[in-house]
């Protein structure tokens, strides 16, 4: 059995006799996919909001933004501060890309997740309970492109391309926050009026009806610690584990530890989303809207919308994911507790988003 799984034997002879990895996790991964499920549909209650982390994550660069995507965000990064302290290994070994390599993953998801208008918590954690054929149609696209992208990156010409860098590491990485800070400016300079009026908006007294501006900013702290933790506690932060679920043949073996989050926190969204559906539960801070004319179940209208954009950006993500193992919500987690990797990704993935 372990000369079956070699590295000298052929890869596909390893997909046809397909093994398991011996650390799965189904455990950390189910708890870990529930508390994301359970964070997401209190978002939802309290505010009628969805936990779609690439649309948050633009929102902080976009004049069409919301003030409370900057609290979210350091919701997420506060979540990996907590983590990095007393549970680091959420976050996996270094990863062995090379800095060009995700740089360029992260550009690639950036860009992609907004193009097809979600990631895996949009399009997957809430999109599937919907019953939607938008989401269903971008998680299988998302999925197939991430799980080829796995496997040709493994293959000793892709290890080996990846892990060169078209710039020496130590020259590029002191340019990441000069490029990234160049290329926000530079957007933000060009959309100075858009931005001035979220500034007037951030500092306006809160709405008489709707939820409050502190309301707002209260939940979606506390939603997004939550949910950031529960991405570190389900293994979702570790590019390795990521891989080795994307990657079917891989000489390690497979590991399903994020089939039992995606299963874990996709019953939980689907139970809570229909029951707010059928009872017209109220947004708990609103006093103006309801549930059932937010949550769009099923063939209705939105989830009907499948275009080139729909796929060619759902296909893009995957493969940034399938490059890095990363994500825009475990990348902006793993940002918060400055581990090495998130920190080429994720100004990447902004750069990625600004240029969609």
């Amino acid at each position: 059995n372990s000369l079956l799984f070699s590295p000298h034997v052929p890869r596909f002879v390893h997909l046809t006799f397909m093994k398991l990895v011996e650390n799965i996790d189904i455990e950390n991964g189910l708890v870990g996919g529930i508390i994301l499920g359970t964070a997401t549909s209190v978002f939802m209650y309290l505010t009628g909001k969805v936990t779609g982390l690439s649309g948050i994550a633009e929102g902080i660069v976009s004049v069409k933004g919301e003030d409370w995507n900057f609290t979210y965000v350091a919701g997420l990064c506060s979540a990996g501060a907590l983590l990095a302290l007393y549970r680091p290994d959420s976050f996996g070994d270094a990863s062995l890309l090379s800095s060009t390599a995700l740089l360029a993953a992260g550009v690639i998801t950036g860009f992609g997740t907004r193009l097809g208008g979600g990631c895996t918590s949009g399009h997957g954690l809430c999109g599937l309970p919907r019953r939607s054929p938008r989401s269903l149609t971008a998680v299988l696209t998302f999925m197939t492109t991430g799980a080829i992208t796995a496997y040709l990156s493994n293959l000793p010409e892709g290890k080996a391309l990846l892990s060169a860098s078209l710039i020496e590491p130590d020259k590029l990485e002191p340019l990441i926050p000069a490029i990234t800070a160049s290329v926000v400016g530079l957007y933000v300079s060009l959309n100075i009026v858009g931005m001035k009026d979220r500034i007037v908006r951030f500092f306006s007294p809160p709405p008489s009806k709707g939820v409050s501006s502190l309301h707002m900013h209260v939940s979606a702290f506390a939603s997004s610690l939550i949910f950031g933790l529960g991405l570190g506690l389900s293994g979702m932060c570790n590019p390795a584990r990521v891989i080795r679920f994307l990657d079917f043949s891989g000489s390690a073996g497979w590991d399903p530890t994020l089939v039992s989050v995606l299963g874990g926190g996709c019953a939980i969204t689907f139970m809570t989303f229909h029951y707010f559906k059928a009872a017209k539960t109220p947004v708990l801070l609103s006093e103006e809207h309801n549930l059932h004319d937010t949550l769009k179940m099923g063939l209705v209208a939105p989830n009907l919308v499948i275009d080139w954009r729909l796929l060619l950006g759902s296909a893009l993500f995957g493969v940034g994911w399938g490059l890095a193992g990363i994500c825009p919500g475990p990348g902006m987690v793993a940002a918060g507790a400055q581990v090495g990797h998130a920190m080429k990704f994720v100004p990447g993935m902004f750069i990625g988003m600004i240029a969609k």
